[in-house]
């Protein structure tokens, strides 16, 4: 009796069966895509940047990120504009939840800084009230080591915030704000400064 050996046909699966790829696999796939479309927008990226959500970046400038990075667009894009000319260079062991930073001189956030959501961060005015044509006024914006700002706080052209100083919620920095002080309001003003017991 001569036995063959019966090939058997694949049987066709529906599509989710025949490429399986579980939330988890996608989500990191999605992560890695985001942390190499930050690697080309920048000219330094530190080591273990963490991307999650949406990331816009238009970089005509300089855009340095430090290590330990956590960059978050989970309620809205995190977006970061750098005009030609500008840096923004954001320093190690930072989180950036959906904020919008548009930098046309230099913006530079310290080491361990926080900034919650849907903080702006702008260093010009942009452009002349009455002449559209005319570019606005640009002065550097520093967050020194260690600075917090709340949800919704605006932080505007020539202003520089000192070492472990947090910004209440909803606030509009125009002035310099001391180093370790807490500050709030429209426009921001000290409300609490450091005490050595």
């Amino acid at each position: 009796m001569n036995k063959t050996t019966a090939i058997k046909e694949p049987t066709s699966l529906p599509l989710a069966e025949q490429a399986p790829t579980s939330p988890l696999r996608r989500g990191a796939l999605k992560n890695w895509f985001r942390r190499w479309r930050l690697w080309r927008a920048a000219q330094v990226v530190g080591a273990d940047v963490g991307v999650r959500g949406k990331l816009v970046i238009a970089n005509q400038g300089q855009l340095r990120v430090g290590a330990n990075c956590l960059l978050l667009g989970d309620f809205q894009p995190l977006r970061l504009a750098i005009g030609a000319g500008a840096t923004l260079t954001i320093g190690d062991n930072c989180t950036i939840n959906s904020a919008i930073i548009a930098a046309h001189q230099q913006i530079t956030i310290g080491a361990d800084c926080q900034l919650g959501p849907f903080v702006h961060l702008m260093d010009s005015d942009f452009h002349d009230l009455n002449d559209r044509r005319l570019a606005g006024q640009c002065a550097p914006i520093c967050l020194e080591a260690g600075v917090r700002l709340g949800a919704r706080t605006i932080v505007l052209r020539g202003v520089t915030i000192g070492r472990n100083a947090e910004v209440m919620p909803g606030s509009v920095v125009t002035k310099d704000i001391p180093a370790g002080a807490k500050a709030g309001g429209v426009p921001a003003r000290v409300l609490e400064r450091p005490s050595w017991k």
